[in-house]
């Protein structure tokens, strides 16, 4: 008499091991696909919350600078104003800060942070002739024009991103006479 032996289904060590292996690679691709889409998503987040914050500090500028009766003072980091009520406006970029600044009076708000670069430039009244653009000048009495431009950048999880290269405006002094 025969006995049978009846095998038992199950898995042999090889099996095993390259259904681990799989089972690794997997989770260890599902893992690089979070991380990607979590650093994108930060990323994007950074330039829109960079963008607003540079588009409200160049609004507010724009506004009061073109309120301002005269520029008394100017340089390339920064510029002072007598404003319409007859007090004193400035804007100060600091680069070891990287901050924006505005003072009136004893009153000093930040209107940027996180700048890499700031500039002003000062044009005369007049453009040249027909092609629209200004004069430059560095007499700030002679200043009709203003020019800003900056570049800003947000740290991120593992280095610097640069979320928004450049923003640059020329704002005229209305009130100047």
């Amino acid at each position: 008499m025969f006995i049978k032996v009846q095998r038992r289904a199950g898995l042999s060590l090889l099996e095993m091991m390259v259904a681990m292996g799989i089972g690794t690679i997997v989770i260890a691709a599902t893992v690089q696909l979070y991380l990607q889409t979590n650093r994108a998503f930060l990323a994007q987040f950074n330039y829109v919350d960079l963008d607003s914050q540079s588009r409200e500090a160049l609004d507010r500028m724009s506004q009061q600078i073109r309120q301002a009766t005269a520029l008394t003072n100017g340089s390339s980091t920064n510029l002072l104003f007598i404003d319409s009520d007859g007090a004193m406006l400035s804007f100060t970029y600091n680069p070891v800060s990287r901050r924006l600044i505005r003072t009136k009076g004893t009153s000093s708000t930040v209107l940027l942070k996180g700048c890499d670069a700031l500039t002003f430039l000062m044009f005369q009244r007049n453009p040249v002739g027909g092609n629209g653009d200004f004069v430059a000048c560095t007499n700030a009495s002679a200043c009709k024009l203003v020019q800003i431009a900056w570049t800003c950048s947000r740290d991120m999880i593992t280095s610097r991103a640069h979320t928004e290269s450049i923003q640059t405006a020329k704002i005229m002094l209305r009130n100047k006479k």
